[in-house]
Order: structure tokens, then C-alpha cells, then sequence
């Protein structure tokens, strides 16, 4: 997934069908090995959210392109605005349901967390990192494609060639490698904080607790009412 998003970055801009081709390989190939993988007992959940919604946007890409093959400029303009809004709307709307992208991954790297309060909201606060940056990532290219970017006579053309490399792909570059490089390490420390500080993890799991038939309540001494007790699903609590 990670190897496709980059090569929007690079390839598509400039060749629109052969990285929307490579892009979509690579996401099928991994759905593939993925399945294989889950069969196998070695992942715990097969599709990932961020593959599937990866794949079906390279489809509709790849149609678009087959489809209006004159229309390459305003591929070039939109396509990496488009993933990034897409991915952003994944994640937030993974956090609003309660199932985070993110999620689907950290639960292969630390399966005796997954369940805990402690280990949702760390995978909450994970993806809203992300989705901070692709929404950082898809301002500065819409500014760059609305401001810097025109399509004469069916070729994009850009008014500053620095401010197109900044925009365009240097400052969005880094904003991807900062987070992907301490992204993990961010939404640690913070869900410690987190969890220190909010009263509402440490105290108050009685509904929780009461969803699943279990008459424990946080005032009484059993110790499972902790923070790291397990967790039901993520219909039972919007926060974790």
C-alpha cells in the first residue's frame, strides 16, 4: 500500500496510466499475498481497509484513463489531490465507526494488546495522525493545482516550476516520511497521556462492562475494571 501511494506520487503525475497500472499491480499482488497470509493463520484480518479502498481507487482510476484517454492533463492536475481526500476520508470515517485502518495492521505487530482500551485508542490516535497529514498533504496540492497549475492545450502546465516543486512534491514527501517515521512513536507517548489523564478509561467501563453481561463495575475491587481490560467491539464505546 505504501510502495502504490508512493508511486502516485512520483510516477502518475507525470505518466498517469502506466502508475495507475504499477499502483494497482502492487495492491492486487499484496491482496494476494495477504489472503494467502490469512489462510495461513499469519494476519488476522484479510482485506485491509487500506488496501481495499487502495484497489477499488486504482480501478476507477485505470477506467477513467481507458475511458477518457484525452483528458491525461486533468489526471495529472487532480489524481494526487483525489487519493490523498480519499484517504482522509477513510480515516476519519474509520474513526468514526470505530474502526480504525490503522487497526487492521498493529493487530498482526502486538496481537496479545489487540481488545484493550489501551491498544483502540492508541490505533485511534495513530490514524488521526495520518489523517492530519493527508489532509496537510492535500491542501498543499490543492493550492498547487488550483494556483500553479493550468491545462493548456491538453498539457498541464505549471506557472512556477519551485512552487510546484515544494507543493507539489517535496513538502508532501516529507510530511508522509515524518509521519511514517514517528507517527508510532507520537501516538504512544500521547496515549499514555491519554490514558493518564482521562477519567473516563480508568473509571468508567461499567457500560462496557454491562454490554457484554458482566455485573463488574469500576467501584467495586475487581482488577479486570483496569485500563487495559478487554474490550467488547467498537460498537460499544465511540471514544476507544
Amino acid at each position: 500500500s505504501i510502495t502504490s501511494i508512493m508511486l502516485m506520487n512520483i510516477v502518475v503525475p507525470v505518466m498517469p496510466l502506466l502508475g495507475a497500472s504499477l499502483a494497482f499491480s502492487i495492491v492486487f499482488l499484496g491482496l494476494i499475498v495477504d489472503l494467502r497470509r490469512y489462510r495461513q493463520k499469519l494476519t488476522h484480518r484479510w482485506p485491509k481497509q487500506l488496501d481495499s479502498v487502495l484497489a477499488m481507487f486504482w480501478v476507477a482510476s485505470l477506467t477513467f484513463l481507458l475511458v477518457f484517454p484525452s483528458d491525461h492533463p486533468w489526471v495529472k492536475r487532480y489524481i494526487t489531490l483525489s487519493l490523498n481526500g480519499v484517504l482522509f476520508c477513510l480515516s476519519v470515517i474509520g474513526l468514526a465507526v470505530g474502526r480504525a485502518w490503522v487497526e487492521d495492521l498493529a493487530i498482526d505487530l502486538r496481537p496479545e494488546e489487540a481488545g484493550t482500551r489501551t491498544f483502540r485508542v492508541n490505533c485511534n490516535i495513530l490514524t488521526l495522525i495520518w489523517a492530519l497529514t493527508f489532509a496537510a498533504v492535500s491542501t498543499c496540492q490543492l493550492v498547487n493545482s488550483v494556483a500553479n497549475s493550468a491545462v493548456v492545450d491538453g498539457k498541464l502546465v505549471h506557472k512556477s516550476t519551485l512552487m510546484n516543486s515544494i507543493l507539489g512534491r517535496t513538502l508532501p514527501a516529507c510530511l508522509a516520511v515524518f509521519t511514517l517515521l514517528t507517527g508510532v512513536y507520537l501516538s504512544s507517548l500521547l496515549t499514555k497521556c491519554w490514558c493518564k489523564e482521562s477519567p473516563l478509561l480508568e473509571t468508567d467501563c461499567s457500560q462496557d462492562t454491562a454490554d457484554i453481561g458482566d455485573a463488574r463495575t469500576c467501584g467495586g475491587v475487581d482488577s479486570s475494571c483496569s485500563t487495559d481490560a478487554p474490550y467488547p467491539g467498537p460498537s460499544q464505546s465511540s471514544l476507544c
